[in-house]
């Protein structure tokens, strides 16, 4: 007696058939061999499944921004205020490109994505948008809301490699002057910005403890950040503190001559050209005139 055959198999001579019919369409093809046809068979099983599972959460809002808000507002209270603020920018200015298109669409046509990331970011706003697109799908897949991640295996274009621009001794050595002549202590920040390779926000955390004169040592242990005109004190982008060691007279003369008992050095001081108030867009631009805004109100 012949063994009975998985469902939606036949026997056809000495080859197998497989025969379903979905959504009025009939599906019929031969094998070889048993296990090609169960492979096959199955497959056809998982279409039928992820097309029920797409029409069983039709109701729920699917959109690549719809998607991309609900893991947001779940994660953000655990993110710094800067890394807040980049990640609402990179919402705000880049996925906000594809907000509107149906997350099944990225499944089906993986076309999409490779458009949105070759065509209309450019290689580094790229690769943030595909950070975030990669957490937001794959939380999405974990709530059963799409049956896989479409931005998994996505290629990107290569990061551009020309060389920095970066000054010259003598050129720094003119912005400095330049800025001492505008306003001394923005003078003070970008001479010490320049000389400790500082980012802007150490150097508006810096407290006057931090500088040990007869070590000639500065001492780098916290940041300071602006999100919502809120202003914050944290560890440093590396997350640890470290010690620079300066061995330069001349800049420990003129970092003395604005020399106080304790507190921040840049504390009171305001740069702001924007007259509405509206000076985030121009911090992105000016080195520090986000953060030296706020620590002008920091004891």
């Amino acid at each position: 007696m012949l063994a009975q055959l998985p469902q939606g198999i036949e026997r056809r001579g000495r080859r197998y058939r497989v025969v379903k019919k979905i959504r009025g369409r009939l599906f019929r093809r031969s094998f070889q061999s048993l296990e090609e046809a169960l492979a096959f068979r199955n497959e056809l099983d998982r279409r039928v499944a992820k097309r029920k599972a797409r029409e069983a959460t039709a109701s729920v809002p699917l959109t690549v921004g719809e998607l991309v808000e609900r893991w947001y507002a779940a994660h953000q209270n655990r993110l710094q205020p800067g890394t807040q603020f980049d990640y609402e920018w990179r919402i705000r200015h880049d996925i906000s490109k594809i907000a509107d298109i149906d997350a099944f669409d990225l499944i089906q046509d993986r076309s999409i994505l490779h458009d949105f990331y070759w065509n209309q970011l450019g290689p580094q706003s790229a690769r943030n948008a595909r950070t975030t697109l990669l957490q937001a799908f794959e939380e999405a897949v974990m709530r059963k809301l799409i049956p896989e991640n479409p931005a998994k295996g996505q290629k990107l274009p290569q990061a551009r490699t020309g060389e920095k621009d970066i000054p010259t001794r003598e050129e720094v050595a003119k912005m400095i002057l330049a800025a001492e002549e505008e306003d001394p202590l923005w003078g003070l920040f970008v001479k010490i910005t320049a000389t400790l390779g500082t980012r802007r926000g150490e150097t508006c955390a810096l407290r006057w403890e931090d500088f040990d004169l007869a070590g000639q040592r500065v001492l780098i242990r916290r940041a300071v950040c602006v999100s919502r005109d809120v202003l914050t004190i944290k560890a440093p982008k590396s997350g640890r503190s470290r010690t620079l060691h300066i061995p330069s007279d001349g800049f420990w003369g003129g970092v003395e001559e604005f020399r106080r008992p304790d507190g921040f050095l840049l504390r009171g001081w305001v740069r702001d050209r924007s007259a509405d108030g509206s000076w985030r867009a121009e911090a992105r631009r000016n080195a520090g005139t986000s953060t030296l805004r706020a620590v002008g109100s920091a004891a």
